[in-house]
C-alpha cells in the first residue's frame, strides 16, 4: 500500500512540530519564488516598501503620501481614518507598506509558497517565526501588541529602528481567512534574518526556514486539499470563488 505522505514530507511536519513545541506562538510565511516578470527569485524577509533603492527619508515620504491618498480617496470604501487600520487594508490590496505578511496556519503559508509552482522544479521556502522571542530580542519585550492610534504609528514610522511582530485588528474577511499576522519593519534595510543575526547567535531558534523540494509536489497538493485550502478559502470573496471555478473548468477541459 502506498504511504499517504513521503518520508521527506513527514520530516517537514516533524520539523514544524518540534519548533511549535519550543514556542508559545508560531507564525509561518510562504511566498512564491516567482517575480511579477515570471522569473525565479530568492526573496528576502524584507517588507515591500523597502525593496527599492530609495533612502529612508524617501521611503518615509512615500509611505506618508500613500497613506494620505488611500485615506482620502478611498474613504467611501474603507471609512476609517485610523492609520494602523488603513495600513492593514493597504497591505492586502497590494500597496507597498512596511508590513510583512505572516500567518498562524502552515497550510495557508504552503498555499502561497506553491503559487506558480506547477511547471517549475524550484524548491519552496517557508519560514517559521517565534514572534514573542523576536520581540524580546529586537525590542526588549515579549508582548505581541495591537497598535491602535495614529500618533503611535507616526512616532514609529519616524523614529523606531528595529522591526517587531504586531497583532493586527482583523478588519477584513481576507485577513480573517488567512489567519493573518504581521511583522512591521523598522527603519533599516536589513531583512528580518539579518536583523536577528546581528542581535543573537541563536537566531535559528527564533526564525527557521523549511525547504520543500519539487519531488514533494503531490504531497503538498494532497495536504492542502485535506485541509480545505483553495483560492476561495484563502480569498473568501468573488475573486477567490471565480478562481476555483475557472480552475475546475480548465481541468475538466483537459480530461
Amino acid at each position: 500500500m502506498m504511504p499517504l505522505f513521503e518520508n521527506n514530507f513527514k520530516a517537514i511536519l516533524s520539523q514544524i512540530k518540534q519548533f511549535m513545541m519550543r514556542n508559545n506562538q508560531v507564525w509561518f510565511r510562504g511566498h512564491s519564488n516567482f517575480g511579477l516578470d515570471g522569473e525565479l527569485k530568492e526573496y528576502k524577509l524584507t517588507s515591500s516598501i523597502f525593496r527599492t533603492d530609495a533612502d529612508i527619508d524617501q521611503i518615509k515620504k512615500y509611505e506618508s503620501n500613500s497613506i494620505y491618498e488611500f485615506m482620502t480617496k478611498g474613504y467611501s470604501l474603507h471609512q476609517t481614518q485610523n492609520k494602523w487600520e488603513l495600513l492593514y487594508i493597504m497591505q492586502h490590496h497590494g500597496v507597498p507598506t512596511r508590513l510583512l505578511d505572516w500567518t498562524s496556519s502552515f497550510a495557508v503559508a504552503l498555499y502561497f509558497a506553491r503559487l506558480n509552482w506547477e511547471n517549475s522544479d524550484s524548491t519552496l521556502h517557508i519560514w517559521m517565526l517565534a514572534p514573542e522571542k523576536l520581540n524580546e530580542i529586537l525590542i526588549g519585550t515579549k508582548n505581541v501588541s495591537i497598535p491602535s492610534t495614529e500618533k503611535e504609528y507616526d512616532v514609529f514610522a519616524d523614529k523606531v529602528k528595529n522591526s517587531r511582530a504586531i497583532a493586527p485588528i482583523y478588519n477584513s474577511s481576507r485577513l480573517i481567512a488567512q489567519q493573518g499576522q504581521f511583522t512591521l519593519q523598522g527603519n533599516t534595510y536589513y531583512d528580518l534574518k539579518e536583523e536577528l543575526d546581528q542581535k543573537t547567535e541563536y537566531s535559528d531558534t527564533i526564525l527557521q526556514k523549511i525547504e520543500v523540494p519539487s519531488e514533494l509536489r503531490h504531497d503538498v497538493y494532497a495536504y492542502l486539499h485535506m485541509n480545505g485550502i483553495n483560492d476561495f478559502a484563502v480569498f473568501p470573496d468573488l475573486d477567490g470563488l471565480s478562481q476555483v471555478i475557472k480552475k475546475r473548468i480548465i481541468k475538466k477541459s483537459l480530461e
